[in-house]
């Protein structure tokens, strides 16, 4: 999902987050974010630069 949140209010989001994290017990889920706080939940962090990946982690 490519910004999921970036157009909602604070409530709205969490109900947006707290469903997808819902969905991650069952699938994998892959977040494009740019704010930090979408990323809380993810079990793994994967940093692009130029359509690659620079950087990885878990939280």
């Amino acid at each position: 999902m490519d910004e999921a949140t970036s157009a909602l209010d604070n409530s709205t989001e969490k109900e947006v987050m707290a469903a997808i994290e819902g969905l991650s017990h069952q699938l994998t889920v892959i977040l494009i974010a740019h704010r930090l706080s979408t990323l809380e939940k993810c079990d793994r962090i994967f940093q692009l630069d130029q359509g690659r990946v620079y950087q990885e982690g878990d939280r």
